[in-house]
């Protein structure tokens, strides 16, 4: 492509939904630059990009997905850091409506009709439209086999594929949703005229088709369904399906994703298909999850030997070193090795400094862990006031809105708790839990643990009843979000029950331990330090 822009110009590439365009053998930053570097004033780059998708490229609390880490999800975050980033609101300012008023085009003003509900693009590409019409086809003798397919479509975007699906996938994959809809009382019609369906145009948009065909029997879904299915768990049949499917690129692309939501079993599977390939990056990404799901031990010594393997054969500065050189710290740390962690960091910030600068997002990232490591080794002052210096340099390199900013924010309001400051701390966890569910939602993995440490600060002022209402709201949220068994699930689970113990609760506790036991056991296996946690203490309420 680069070639054939030798020739005129100037040019516009546009990138549209930049997420397809990135993962395990996509667009990198030196492509980026080597096509300003030869081109200049002559090319403009212009991309569009879901939120959803955008922060998934942002590092957080305790998210694996950190700064530095694994080389492909390295190079999404340094092409978004190439871009001046715009905001596109999808409901229309009063200013933006009144200058559209005045354009002749009927079809504009028929979205202003309706955009108090939905945005007036959206309403131009007929995405409400076609929302409507996927719903209505679950209707006994409409199109569910339609909307079948189109439902497995939109799940593998979900999924983390980006790439159009085979025709065969889709068929294989869409029988799940008719059987849990109703399998033969919808009466569904043929596949033929299924896929007929789901390719015919919505409204008067030629754009709005369910099924985008490539002409190669490959099919994406169209964009705005994904948004409109919210963040529900895809089943586990049909992620399984489109895992065995995937090429090892899409498969780490599937478990970068399944990690970023804290779905550790998936992550893993994807993962390990990904590294039977030999695709970079995959090995570290296996330890992150065993140390993810607990086993901190396996992971430590796992990456133990692939640091050192990586200074033989890559060299201390190469970026796939620094990132097994992070994850070791970060993993030390959690085992509770808090000293070699330090030291781990300090040379990493170092080498880090030297070659990417003082200020550069990955440099920042690891003078923030060595502030939590302070912290941990008995210096919650000075965790706290690094966190407070570092808070505007992460604004200044990323902006007030960043992922990575709000995890610098959350830090600071821990460490102000671990101070004693636990009225402050939680009025900084107030105003951070209102940003995470205005840019990320209410259903982000973040926005969920920012209401965890509001638990915590409650207990802390004495108000136990509250804390309990709190950790019960948000295990229940947990479980619709995020599933029962989810690690972050079950910890808030826990977190109840013993709340309901202390107040004075024991038969509702009692029963609490018995239906977590049974749910570590399965989650976890029956040998899980945190199984074995909550089996001593149902026995400690049995003896009372």
């Amino acid at each position: 492509m680069l070639a054939g822009l030798r020739f005129g110009g100037p040019y516009v590439i546009w990138l549209d939904d930049l997420e397809r365009f990135m993962g395990a053998d996509g667009l990198s930053s030196q492509v980026l630059e080597r096509c300003i570097r030869l081109y200049g004033h002559k090319v403009a780059i212009v991309a569009t990009m879901r939120l959803q998708e955008y922060v998934r490229y942002g590092g957080h609390g305790e998210s694996a997905v950190g700064s530095g880490e694994r080389e492909i999800w390295r190079n999404g975050r340094d092409v978004l850091r190439l871009a001046v980033k715009v905001r596109m609101d999808r409901l229309w300012s009063q200013e933006e409506r009144g200058l559209a008023r005045g354009h002749s085009d009927a079809r504009v003003q028929k979205a202003l009709g309706l955009a108090d509900r939905f945005g007036v693009a959206e309403i131009l590409a007929a995405g409400p439209q076609l929302v409507e019409a996927w719903h209505s086809a679950w209707v006994p003798g409409a199109n569910p086999r339609g909307a079948a397919l189109v439902q497995v479509a939109v799940d593998a975007r979900r999924s983390g594929i980006h790439a159009p699906l085979a025709r065969e996938t889709l068929v294989s994959g869409h029988r799940h949703y008719l059987d849990v809809r109703g399998g033969t009382d919808l009466a569904p019609e043929s596949l033929v005229a299924a896929f007929e369906w789901a390719q015919r145009p919505t409204g008067s948009a030629v754009a709005g088709r369910m099924l985008i065909s490539d002409g190669r029997g490959r099919f994406r879904c169209f964009d705005y369904l994904v948004d409109a299915l919210g963040r529900d768990l895809v089943p586990d049949r049909i992620w399984e399906l489109l895992l065995a499917n995937a090429s090892p690129e899409e498969a780490m692309d599937m478990g970068l994703v399944s990690l970023t939501d804290s779905f550790y079993l998936r992550a893993r599977a994807a993962f390990e298909k990904a590294a039977s390939a030999g695709l970079g990056a995959a090995d570290v990404a296996l330890a992150t999850v065993l140390g993810k799901t607990g086993q901190t031990v396996q992971a430590v010594a796992g990456l133990r030997v692939l640091v050192a393997d990586r200074i033989n054969r890559l060299g201390p500065e190469h970026p796939e070193t620094l990132d097994a050189h992070a994850q070791l710290a970060y993993f030390e740390c959690k085992q509770g090795n808090f000293r070699i962690a330090l030291e781990l960091l300090t040379s990493l910030h170092a080498i880090r400094s030297a070659v990417l600068g003082p200020d550069h997002p990955d440099t920042l990232d690891t003078e923030l862990w060595i502030a939590l490591n302070l912290g941990r080794l008995g210096n919650p002052i000075e965790a706290r006031d690094r966190c407070s210096a570092l808070l505007g340099r992460f604004e200044e390199a990323l902006g007030p809105s960043h992922i990575d900013v709000l995890d610098v924010r959350a830090r600071l309001a821990w460490w102000t708790g671990k101070c004693g400051e636990y009225a402050k701390a939680e009025r900084l966890s107030r105003a951070l839990l209102d940003d995470r569910v205005r840019l990320l939602g209410r259903r982000h993995v973040d926005t969920l643990y920012a209401r965890s440490h509001l638990i915590v600060y409650t207990l802390a002022q004495g108000r136990d009843e509250e804390a309990l209402r709190l950790a019960q709201a948000l295990a229940r949220d947990r479980a619709a979000y995020l599933g029962v068994t989810h690690p972050h699930t079950l910890h808030t689970r826990r977190q109840v029950a013993r709340f309901l113990s202390a107040l004075g609760h024991p038969d509702e506790a009692a029963l609490t331990y018995a239906q977590l036991l049974v749910d570590h056991r399965s989650a976890l296996g029956p040998d899980h330090p945190l199984t074995l946690k909550v089996m001593r203490r149902m026995w400690a309420m049995q003896a009372r």
